[in-house]
């Protein structure tokens, strides 16, 4: 291949990189903007705590796990572009549709949809990218896009607040008539942007050649059987990463609450202040924690990657625990920040060890296995778990920051534990991979 054509060829790959980026950016947009639509959604839909908890826990993560698995499947064996296109469709009109939503079952069954939609969309473009880059420049671009879901978590808090302070704007002066509440528009606004992306996509991207060829390695079975051989290469790295995210997950959806329900911030104000730092450093971490785990791994430290996110987490955890016992929001955002850096980076590891020691054919099938376990513990449970620890050690509602710090102590000692003994085998299977790939190439 000639120098223009391998640099056409990279540019077409980063290309269809930031196009992933920003679907993947909306995803989370769409997936986590009800944690700063709780008050006006309680103010007029009976709806508890706990239900909303729910919607953007449990109901939500059960069906992105349950659908996960066999979607992943698809990715591995069938047409990954039209996965995606059909997946981007669905949870794009849903999120609209809950905009229309008058009960609880409603938004039940319209977060359900979004579920199911976006379980179509990680696993299926991460393995189209995959065979877009060699396996020594893959890092980066798996980082980069996970770092895009960082920036959707903060982005649903600074746009709604955005999108909120505008419709409040525009009605105030009599430029804009409606008698739909902001939040409702706020719904549509977010769902649209994600059916013109999906178009372009479909236009503009093309389903790559597969970099594997022996077509057993797609079996379920075979998978299975792969992670048990590697020991605790997978189930600790990913386990240990999946309890970790508890604690970022339960940040996301409260927090925001937190600041308004103590310090009597209004919905604006909190999406502004909790989204900038979520924002700043979400991001920062998902960079630079893999980076650093990527410069060790090529001095060969096969466990750096286990090892910085055991890192991670001790060095974030004391932020979590003192964030909610801050006096004021300010001194609350600011406590809260390294523990966001640390905490909600860390997930990328996990991502980018699944793409460095899988087999080419498995990936799919192994990155939802992660996403199945990340969802199903950190997002279905955390929220959850928040509320009722919130209930059953404190006053309640008005305690809910209580019930964060409390999670973050419960959960961190066994995350950490996980991880550590997970370093070995991984180290193992990090080499092992390595091997594989250098006696694959032509």
């Amino acid at each position: 291949m000639n120098a223009t054509a391998d640099a056409k060829r990279q540019g077409y790959g980063w290309y269809v990189v930031g196009l992933v980026c920003a679907l993947y950016i909306l995803s989370y947009l769409d997936r986590l903007i009800l944690g700063l639509l709780v008050q006006p959604i309680q103010a007029e839909i009976s709806v508890s705590d706990t239900e909303m908890s729910l919607l953007f826990g449990m109901a939500f993560a059960g069906v992105f796990a349950i659908a996960g698995l066999p979607l992943a499947r698809i990715a591995d064996t069938r047409n990954r572009k039209a996965l995606i296109i059909v997946g981007v469709m669905v949870w794009c009109v849903l999120t609209m549709a809950a905009g229309f939503a008058r009960d609880f079952p409603t938004l039940l069954a319209c977060r359900i949809g979004v579920a199911a939609g976006e379980a179509a969309l990680l696993p299926a473009a991460l393995s189209i990218i995959s065979d877009l880059f060699v396996r020594e420049k893959r890092s980066l671009p798996v980082s980069m896009v996970m770092t895009a879901g960082m920036i959707g978590a903060s982005a649903s808090f600074l746009i709604g607040a955005v999108v909120i302070d505008l419709i409040l704007s525009l009605t105030a002066s009599g430029a804009l008539t409606t008698s739909m509440a902001p939040w409702r528009l706020t719904l549509i606004a977010v769902g649209m942007p994600g059916i013109v992306l999906g178009l372009l996509f479909a236009a503009t991207v093309s389903e790559p050649p597969r970099t594997a060829a022996r077509p057993d390695e797609v079996s379920i079975r075979q998978t299975w059987r792969h992670m048990v051989d590697s020991g605790w290469a997978y189930f600790g790295m990913l386990g240990g990463v999946a309890l970790l995210t508890l604690i970022p997950f339960s940040l996301a959806a409260w927090f925001p609450t937190f600041l308004i329900r103590k310090f009597d911030l209004t919905a604006q104000q909190a999406g502004y202040s909790f989204g900038s730092a979520f924002a700043l450093c979400a991001v920062s971490g998902s960079l630079l924690l893999p980076w650093i785990a990527d410069r060790l791994s090529k001095r060969g430290h096969g466990d750096a990657i286990p090892s910085i996110a055991a890192v991670a987490l001790v060095l974030g955890t004391p932020f979590a625990l003192l964030a909610p016992l801050a006096g004021d929001a300010r001194t609350a955002v600011l406590l809260v920040a390294p523990a966001i850096f640390f905490l909600a980076g860390a997930p990328t590891l996990a991502t980018v060890s699944v793409h460095m020691i899988a087999p080419p054919r498995a990936r799919a099938q192994l990155q939802s296995v992660y996403l199945m376990m990340t969802n199903i513990i950190g997002l279905g449970i955390g929220p959850t778990l928040t509320v009722l620890l919130s209930e059953w050690l404190f006053d309640g509602p008005a305690d809910i920051g209580l019930g964060i710090a409390a999670l973050a102590a419960i959960t961190s000692p066994v995350a950490l534990i996980i991880l550590f003994v997970a370093r070995r085998d991984f180290a193992r299977r990090y080499h092992e991979s390595a091997k594989e790939a250098i006696s694959n190439e032509p």
